[in-house]
Order: C-alpha cells, then sequence, then structure tokens
C-alpha cells in the first residue's frame, strides 16, 4: 500500500522558512491580491475581500498599532492570511492559476536582479 502524499498548507511552508523567505512569501500574497484585483476574471466579492485585506494591511488605522513589536505586525499577517484564503475561495480556479503563475514569473525575475545586486558588491560593502 501506498501512502497518501501530504500536501504542505501554505502555514506550513510559512512557518518552515527562513525569514528572508518568509518576507518574500508575503510580499508574494499581496501582490498576488493585487493581481486579483487587476484581473477582470475576478468576481466582485473577491475583489472586495482582496481590497480590504490590502488596505488593512497599509492602513494607519488597525486594531493592534504595528509600532507594538511582533504582535503589531502579526495581526496585519493573520489580516492578510484570512483575507487571501477568502479570496482563494471566491475566485475561478483558472483566474486564479493565471495570477498566480503571472506573480511567480515576476518574483522570480525580480529575486534574480536582487542576487545579482548582492553578488556585485561595492568598494565599501566587501567583508572586512
Amino acid at each position: 500500500m501506498s501512502e497518501p502524499v501530504a500536501s504542505a498548507s501554505f502555514t506550513d511552508k510559512l512557518l518552515n522558512r527562513t525569514w528572508c523567505d518568509q518576507i518574500i512569501a508575503v510580499t508574494k500574497q499581496v501582490h498576488l491580491l493585487t493581481l486579483l484585483l487587476r484581473s477582470s476574471k475576478v468576481p466582485w466579492p473577491a475583489k472586495i475581500v482582496a481590497s480590504c485585506s490590502i488596505a488593512y494591511v497599509f492602513s494607519p488605522i488597525q486594531l493592534i498599532p504595528s509600532f507594538i513589536p511582533v504582535i503589531g505586525q502579526l495581526d496585519d499577517v493573520a489580516v492578510l492570511f484570512v483575507g487571501t484564503k477568502l479570496t482563494r475561495k471566491l475566485t475561478p480556479s483558472a483566474a486564479l492559476r493565471e495570477c498566480e503563475a503571472q506573480s511567480d514569473s515576476a518574483f522570480a525575475e525580480r529575486l534574480g536582479k536582487w542576487r545579482r545586486m548582492a553578488q556585485r558588491r561595492g568598494p565599501g560593502l566587501s567583508p572586512a
């Protein structure tokens, strides 16, 4: 008998990454939500949920202020997580796959550019 393959959820993947990878994952989710907002294939209820979750993250008015260490950022991530999850449920799978592919290709290009920039250190950035 073969054992079932466990598919890791977004939160499982997020908890098993380094801090840099976690920041990239959160940034990817925000970028995905903005692509879903711009897509004409996404129904308006999904667009409302996506816009509200993005607006909350960037809003100066929040339940827990962001200047409070750790907790202030955790509520932003929680709202983003719930908003992304609900938006994914409300979005047709074809539109979601298309926007995810656009987001992945854009981030692969950006990460390549960031890595090239990190490799070309200036004279003041070289280790002592």
